[in-house]
């Protein structure tokens, strides 16, 4: 099973608490987030700060363990949940209705460009991957 799975396991710190750890905390944020979105519908605000605590929490876990080997991959990591973290931000205001209709187009802009930055990110680990 380990030669099956041997690229995602040779990414992770060997010593088996921090791989796993990062696994179930992914599991229980999947887990929370699809909980809040099912559940909180009625209150938008509500879903949006639990969310928003579950980036925090995952950047905090992120930065103190390292559960990657090389840096790059959790630097990955941690530039995608703030972005995450950021439209989560933004949005609250649309939620909230507090906003003049003038600014919903900066808000969409930004929440793009936060999306592309993601994109990109990902895509060149993918291709840092695929020459190394």
């Amino acid at each position: 099973m380990e030669r099956q799975y041997k690229i995602l396991i040779s990414l992770f710190v060997q010593g088996g608490l921090k791989q796993r750890g990062y696994y179930l905390w992914m599991c229980i944020h999947r887990l929370a987030f699809s909980f809040c979105l099912v559940f909180m519908y009625e209150e938008p605000i509500l879903i949006l700060s639990c969310w928003m605590a579950l980036n925090l929490t995952t950047i905090y876990f992120l930065k103190k363990f390292h559960p990657f080997r090389e840096n790059i991959y959790n630097y990955r990591e941690i530039i995608c949940e703030i972005c995450f973290l950021t439209i989560h931000a933004i949005t609250i205001p649309l939620a909230d209705k507090s906003i003049d209709k003038n600014d919903y187009l900066g808000i969409g802009w930004t929440i793009i460009s936060l999306s592309l930055v993601i994109i990109v990110v990902q895509v060149f680990c993918l291709l840092r991957d695929g020459f190394m």
